[in-house]
């Protein structure tokens, strides 16, 4: 058995050009403690008479909670509790969070640009590979996968940018890859674990939608003078023309500027995770010396 085992699902999707983001991220933990996890995960379910964790369904009123009523305060009062109450349950568990959101269009350009064809998943893959292993250099570690589209052609490419990266070498120690098939019946709404997985996926994803158009200015990285003034100073400017558009004669916020239900699973397990916009993928590109693929056999004999 693996000393560490992770759940991971993917938000988003390349292929829609209504999604402007794609995010990949789950949890890991030690294997034995996921027995425990999925029993107390089940109890708030029954609690709540839900069948599942679902996001899009609980953000939404649809589905399985429908009943519940968007915008209605007792429906809001209850989808409140019974997300705080899941996000408990992987506080307790003491799981650590990992998670990657890429920005497409900025993924394309990067591809015009450099020629480098660097798949979205397969990154976002990659890059919760790497900030489980940054944690945890030696040990074997499993990532399993919710169904995904082309999900093993996926892993590969991430197995791909994981033996190219002469930044991080360790890496080569790559997790091993288990994807569900699209017909197995042990998906997110069967496994306590994905559900997670899906809900922190939704959520990191959702968080970067927010902020796009913050993202989409010059100041939009920690590197740059004056970043975190910059981004308040976006919020208070969003909240402000907010007003102005609903005609809402005033209103009171925190300076928390993620998402209630983002900073919920925050509080839970902080997710170590990154956002590959044009900037980071450019930095990358020149740390592994333009390299993202193994060389060819004729490139080796060259």
């Amino acid at each position: 058995m693996c000393a560490l085992k992770g759940y991971f699902d993917e938000s988003g999707d390349d292929s829609d050009p209504q999604h402007s983001a794609l995010s990949i991220a789950g949890y890991l933990g030690p294997a034995e403690r996921w027995p425990g996890f999925d029993e107390e995960w089940r109890r708030v379910l029954r609690e709540f008479d839900a069948p599942y964790l679902h996001m899009k369904e609980l953000q939404n009123r649809r589905g399985a909670f429908k009943s519940w009523g968007k915008g209605n305060p007792e429906g809001d009062a209850k989808a409140a509790s019974f997300f705080g109450a899941l996000a408990g349950v992987i506080s307790r568990a003491k799981l650590e969070a990992f998670g990657a959101v890429i920005v497409l269009s900025e993924l394309k350009r990067f591809n015009a640009e450099t020629g480098a064809d660097i798949d979205a998943k397969g990154l976002g893959i990659y890059a919760c590979a790497l900030g489980a292993r940054q944690r945890h250099r030696t040990g074997a570690m499993e990532f399993v996968l919710d169904r995904m589209e082309q999900g093993r052609t996926k892993v590969e490419l991430a197995r791909c940018y994981a033996e190219t990266d002469v930044h991080y070498p360790f890496m080569r120690d790559c997790p091993d890859f288990t994807v569900l098939p699209k017909d197995d019946p042990n998906g997110s709404q069967n496994t306590p674990a994905l559900q997670a997985a899906d809900g922190l996926a939704w959520e990191l994803r959702k968080n970067y939608e927010l902020k796009r158009p913050w993202f989409e200015t010059e100041d939009a990285s920690p590197d740059s003078p004056g970043w975190g003034n910059s981004l308040l100073k976006w919020f208070i400017d969003d909240r402000l023309d907010h007003m102005r558009r609903k005609k809402i004669p005033s209103m009171s916020f925190g300076l928390d500027i993620t998402r209630g239900s983002m900073s919920v699973l925050s509080d839970a397990a902080p997710a170590d995770g990154i956002i590959w916009t044009y900037r980071t993928l450019a930095r990358a590109h020149e740390t592994r010396n333009g390299i993202w693929a193994p060389a060819s056999v004729e490139q080796k004999s060259a």
